[in-house]
C-alpha cells in the first residue's frame, strides 16, 4: 500500500471551526473573537495616543479598520504550515489587529522605539514580544527583499491594563502588531505593498530597481532630518537672544510705581527663583486689591517670560484682551498698546501690528509717534511681513529719523534709536545700510550704558550682532547667485 503524502494545510472542518470561532459569539454568550480583538485594539491605540512622549514623535496612528481578512488568515496559516510549522494556527498570528504609526523623521522612529522598550515607559503598559535586535534584523530583511523599511513590533497588554479597562477574559494573550515607519516609508509601502505581496517571484533587476528607489527615499528622509536640525538650531539661537532682549525690554517698560505695586525690588538680571515666586505672589495680591489693569497684564507678561510657560502666556493675552474689551475712550489707547506689547513678546506679531494700526488711525495725538515707533520695531520680527505693512513701516521710519535729527528731547529717544537700528539691520539690501544700522546700535549701547543699564545694552547688542551676521550672509549669497546667473 502506497503511503499518502502529508497535508499540512487546514482541512475544510478546521476552516469552518476557525470561521465560527472568529465571527460567532460562543454558545455560553459573550463577544466573538473578532469583537474581543477590536476592543483590545482600541485600548492599544488609546494607550499609545495618551502618552505625551510617544505622541510628540508621531503624527498619525492609523489602526486597522477590522481584523485581518479571513482569506489572509488562511493563507498565512497554510503558508507557515507548508514551511514546516505544522502547529501554526490563529493564535500564532501577530497581526490580527494592529496599527501603523507614522513619524516625520527617522530619528523620531528611534525615539518611539526607545520609549517602547523602556521598562519605566512603554513596558509599563505593554508586553513587548519582539526583541529589539530581532525587529532590527527583520526590518533589514524586508528592506533587502523589496526596499520596504519599517519596524514590526508584536505587543500584548499588561494584565493591570486589561483589568483597568474591563476587557474580556484572556485579552492579555491577544497580539497587536505595531508598524513604525516614517511618512515617506508609509508612502512607499502604500505604492508597492500590493504588488510585492501578491507577486511571489520578482525579477532580480526589478527588485534592484525597487531597492534603489527605496534608498533614494532614505536619503530624502535623512536630508529632511538634517533640515529640521538646522531650522531648530536657527530658531533656538534666535529665540534665546530674542527672549533675553525681550525680557529686559519688558522689565524696563514697567514704571517705578508698577514695580513697587508688584513687589519687584531687584533688577531682572539678578533674579533667582525666589524673585519669580515673589512676582507670582505680588500678582495675586494685586488682583485681590485692584481691578484688572495694564499693571496686572504687564506683570503677567513678565511672569510668562520668566517661566517660559505657554499657559502663562495665554493667561496674559486673555487678560489683555479683556482689558481692551472693558476699556472706555480714555483708557482704550493704553489697553491696546499693552496688548500689542504682549502679543509681540509672545510672537503673535501680526496681531500686535493690527492693534498699533488701530491706535495710529484713531488716536492722532502726541502718542502717535510712539505707536509708529513700536509698529516699525515689531515688524522687524517678521521674516515675511505683508507688503503693505512693510511700506507703512518704511514711511514711519522716515518720520522717526526726522524726529531724531530734530534733536527734540524726548523720554523715549533711546527707543527710536534702537528701532531705527533694528530696521536697517533687518531690511537693508546692502552691507553699507546694515553698517548704518550698527552705527545706530552703538548710539543705543552708549545711552543705556550711561544710564547704568549695561545688561540691557549687552543683551540687545548680542541680538543685533546675530541679526547682522545673518543679514550680511544673506546679501552675500544673493550677490554670489546673481554673479553665477550672469
Amino acid at each position: 500500500m502506497i503511503a499518502k503524502p502529508s497535508t499540512p494545510e487546514l482541512t475544510p472542518n478546521e476552516i469552518s471551526e476557525l470561521q465560527q470561532r472568529l465571527y460567532n459569539p460562543p454558545l455560553g454568550g459573550g463577544d466573538s473573537l473578532q469583537d474581543c480583538l477590536l476592543k483590545v485594539q482600541k485600548v492599544f491605540v488609546e494607550t499609545l495616543e495618551s502618552s505625551e512622549f510617544a505622541k510628540y514623535y508621531f503624527r498619525i496612528l492609523y489602526p486597522r479598520k477590522d481584523v485581518k481578512t479571513f482569506e489572509s488568515i488562511l493563507e498565512k496559516i497554510n503558508t507557515n504550515r507548508r514551511n514546516g510549522e505544522t502547529s501554526y494556527d490563529i493564535n500564532s498570528l501577530d497581526d490580527l489587529i494592529g496599527a501603523q504609526m507614522l513619524c516625520p523623521y527617522p530619528d523620531d522612529v528611534k525615539r518611539v522605539l526607545d520609549w517602547l522598550y523602556d521598562e519605566k515607559r512603554g513596558r509599563k503598559f505593554f508586553q513587548v514580544d519582539t526583541p529589539r535586535e530581532i525587529a532590527e534584523r527583520e526590518k533589514q530583511e524586508r528592506e533587502k527583499k523589496a526596499g520596504y523599511r519599517a519596524y514590526h513590533i508584536c505587543l500584548r497588554l499588561k494584565e493591570d491594563i486589561v483589568k483597568a479597562r474591563n476587557l474580556p477574559l484572556g485579552s492579555k494573550t491577544y497580539k497587536f502588531e505595531l508598524q513604525i515607519k516614517t511618512l515617506l516609508e508609509a508612502a512607499w509601502d502604500g505604492k508597492i505593498h500590493e504588488v510585492t505581496y501578491k507577486t511571489k517571484d520578482i525579477e532580480p533587476a526589478l527588485l534592484e530597481h525597487m531597492q534603489l528607489f527605496s534608498h533614494s527615499l532614505t536619503a530624502i528622509d535623512e536630508q529632511t532630518k538634517l533640515l529640521r536640525y538646522q531650522i531648530e538650531e536657527e530658531q533656538n539661537a534666535r529665540n534665546t537672544l530674542r527672549r533675553a532682549a525681550t525680557l529686559l525690554l519688558f522689565y524696563i517698560s514697567l514704571t517705578y510705581d508698577q514695580k513697587a505695586q508688584l513687589t519687584i525690588d531687584k533688577n531682572i538680571d539678578e533674579w533667582q527663583q525666589e524673585d519669580v515666586d515673589r512676582l507670582k505672589e505680588g500678582l495675586e495680591k494685586y488682583k485681590e486689591k485692584n481691578r484688572i489693569d495694564t499693571t496686572y497684564c504687564m506683570g503677567l507678561g513678565l511672569l510668562a517670560l520668566c517661566t517660559g510657560k505657554p499657559s502663562k502666556q495665554e493667561e496674559a493675552l486673555t487678560y489683555s484682551s479683556l482689558l481692551v474689551k472693558q476699556a472706555d475712550k480714555e483708557t482704550l489707547h493704553e489697553a491696546l498698546r499693552t496688548r500689542a506689547l504682549l502679543r509681540w513678546a509672545f510672537q503673535h506679531i501680526q496681531h500686535s501690528l493690527d492693534d498699533l494700526d488701530y491706535c495710529i488711525n484713531h488716536f492722532n495725538d502726541e502718542r502717535t509717534i510712539s505707536d509708529k515707533n513700536d509698529f516699525v520695531y515689531y515688524i522687524c520680527d517678521l521674516w515675511e511681513p505683508r507688503e503693505a505693512d512693510l511700506k507703512r513701516a518704511q514711511q514711519f521710519l522716515k518720520e522717526l529719523e526726522t524726529v531724531l535729527i530734530s534733536g527734540k528731547d524726548m523720554p523715549y529717544t533711546w527707543q527710536i534709536i534702537d528701532t531705527i537700528s533694528l530696521f536697517y539691520i533687518r531690511f537693508s539690501k546692502t552691507e553699507d545700510d546694515i553698517n548704518k544700522g550698527l552705527m545706530y546700535a552703538q548710539q543705543f549701547h552708549k545711552i543705556k550704558k550711561a544710564e547704568g543699564e549695561k545688561k540691557v545694552s549687552d543683551a540687545f547688542k548680542k541680538y543685533r550682532r546675530y541679526l547682522t551676521i545673518k543679514q550680511k550672509a544673506r546679501i552675500r549669497r544673493e550677490i554670489s547667485r546673481a554673479k553665477r546667473l550672469s
